[in-house]
């Protein structure tokens, strides 16, 4: 985990969380509206932004992904004086109701924009008679985008640290239901039914539509050539993304996928019914480079993080596959039913069994970390995390701070309404969306610019701190990984020798 501040990036993330894993509802006996400035005090966390969703109640509210698209830099100019924030940014819309633009002129425009608010509120302040200095802090941050999609097909895209948005589109027919959302850099799917359409992440026009050929089961997911979206029949269908989703080809499985495929760079990770977990290469011939057959159904979508896939399944064992080697690398288990998926943050691994347990494991071997062998109970839903804190929702809806190296209770809020939590791993940000449609973003108070929880991003990051530029002469981030220098426990020596008996060997290499 690391902090940005005015730093450009080289590289690609975004993450599309599964529609029923990232909407988590508590419900209440009655509804308070928003979370408060003082009641976010209470535990340390300042509400970011406050924006709207369009809908009338939070079943309307199906499915969202968060997008960070390191490519793709914005620069935000924060004002702040007195008990007023502003936010002014590149994608904002001028006063002459064009937007400012990425490049230096647009640059300069929303400087200079940000600079006469800053003039203005500094004259309302001292006509008040307030004598307090209104500051200007510039930052430059990856694009980072919320989409929203409700049940009757209208997708909307927030700015991740404005909340204001950016577009609304409409896909589909009124009478079909919204079942699958993911987004890319460059590109939004909406499976409406057995429809996909593919929209333009930045505009929100629809570019095509093409019909799947059984019943969708889960969230599409993108690669750099297509977007894959697991049918009922037990394939993935792939749809090219530079011909206009035409020349679908598939990926078989044995059983139904019943999560969305997680990528892994240039390799496609899923599971299915049956308690298959198979991983193909995607980068130019879509080909099954092997299948791991599990203790019993894995649960949810895998997390792919430090060149591993992290998955849990229904008996409560959770494993670590190198995919490089396509080894596993380890099993941990847990004693208890498992009915999500994994949580990575930072060098550890945070799963929640169905009754309540919070399980911290250490990344490296799977083993519980240290202080936690009384896992915290009462815990059943992952909002996000920061450096030292993992905000959860207890059995009764409300928002809870736990501490990362004790698993104490630090706080909670008393949140007595319906609402509805992003389990958003990327980054610090907590997303809540409110019976009404308000959509609140909520960080800890000292964290004005966003903690970002991928070893990619944070690889660079640090590079370009030592001075490298990123690029293929920037020395190698080793400390970054925590499965430096541990043996593969199937390799005899640590020595690379072929083993005919390993079944998870690239076929015939």
């Amino acid at each position: 985990m690391f902090h940005i501040r005015d730093q450009r990036f080289s590289a690609v993330c975004c993450a599309a969380l599964a529609t029923a894993a990232w909407w988590c509802s508590a419900a209440a006996a009655r509804d308070v509206g928003i979370i408060s400035e003082a009641q976010a005090n209470r535990i340390g966390l300042s509400v970011h932004w406050t924006s709207q969703v369009e809908a009338s109640n939070l079943n309307d509210v199906v499915a969202a992904v968060l997008a960070v698209d390191e490519n793709d830099a914005t620069t935000f100019f924060e004002i702040t004086g007195g008990r007023v924030r502003e936010v002014v940014s590149q994608r904002d819309i001028a006063p002459n109701g064009r937007p400012f633009g990425t490049g230096a002129e647009g640059l300069a425009q929303a400087r200079a924009y940000a600079e006469l608010r800053r003039e203005m509120l500094q004259t309302e302040l001292n006509a008040r008679g307030i004598e307090e200095t209104v500051a200007l802090q510039e930052m430059t941050l990856p694009r980072t985008t919320v989409y929203v999609a409700t049940r009757t097909g209208a997708v909307q895209a927030f700015d991740a640290e404005t909340g204001r948005q950016l577009w609304r589109a409409s896909v589909g027919e009124l009478y079909f239901d919204v079942v699958g959302l993911a987004a890319s850099p460059r590109f939004v799917a909406v499976v409406l039914a057995s429809s996909v359409y593919c929209l333009d992440a930045k505009t929100g026009k629809v570019l095509w539509q093409q019909r799947c050929s059984h019943a969708v089961t889960a969230n599409p997911t993108f690669s750099d050539n297509y977007v894959f979206v697991p049918l009922w029949d037990g394939h993935l269908q792939a749809f090219p993304l530079d011909n206009n989703g035409r020349g679908h080809r598939y990926l078989t499985s044995r059983g139904v996928p019943l999560y969305a495929a997680t990528l892994a760079g240039n390799d496609l990770g899923w599971s299915t019914d049956l308690g298959t977990f198979n991983v193909a290469d995607v980068e130019e011939d879509l080909r099954l480079l092997f299948r791991l057959r599990m203790d019993s159904r894995v649960v949810g979508s895998a997390i792919y993080r430090y060149g591993h896939f992290f998955l849990a399944t229904l008996n409560g064992h959770v494993y670590a596959i190198d995919t490089r080697r396509q080894k596993l690398m380890w099993s941990s288990g847990l004693g208890e039913t498992v009915s999500t998926s994994p949580v990575v943050v930072g060098e550890n691994i945070f799963v929640f069994t169905n009754v309540g347990k919070l399980f911290k494991l250490a990344v490296r071997t799977g083993a519980v970390a240290e202080g936690w062998h009384s896992p915290p109970t009462n815990i059943y839903r992952f909002v996000g995390a920061s450096d030292n804190h993992i905000f959860v929702q207890d059995g009764v809806g409300d928002l809870v701070m736990i501490d990362q190296q004790s698993g104490s209770r630090l706080g909670a809020i008393g949140y007595r309404g319906t609402l509805k939590t992003l389990n958003n791993h990327l980054t610090d940000r907590l997303y809540i969306c409110h019976a009404g449609g308000a959509i609140q973003c909520l960080r800890e108070i000292a964290n004005v610019n966003p903690i970002y929880h991928v070893d990619e991003a944070r690889s660079f990051h640090r590079a370009r701190q030592s001075g490298d530029d990123g690029g293929d002469n920037a020395a190698p981030i080793e400390e970054d990984d925590p499965f430096r220098g541990l043996d593969d426990r199937f390799r005899r020596g640590g020595q690379e020798q072929r083993d005919d008996s390993d079944p998870f060997r690239r076929g015939g290499g």
